[in-house]
């Protein structure tokens, strides 16, 4: 079974769902190799770290 979802421009949820998308990402980026190593961590810049506490 397949799922369409339709998201109008411009509005809330539109939003809601980019700020998922984005911290998907972020998450797949830390849990790539196993974070045993912390090489992940080492490989984030300033603005990911202060992503994560943006009102957007």
């Amino acid at each position: 079974m397949e799922v369409i979802k339709i998201i109008a421009k411009g509005t809330i949820e539109e939003k809601i769902v980019l700020l998922q998308n984005e911290k998907k990402k972020l998450i797949e980026k830390l849990m790539e190799n196993k974070l045993v190593s912390g090489e992940n961590l080492k490989s984030f810049t300033e603005e990911d770290i202060l992503g994560l506490f943006q009102n957007r």
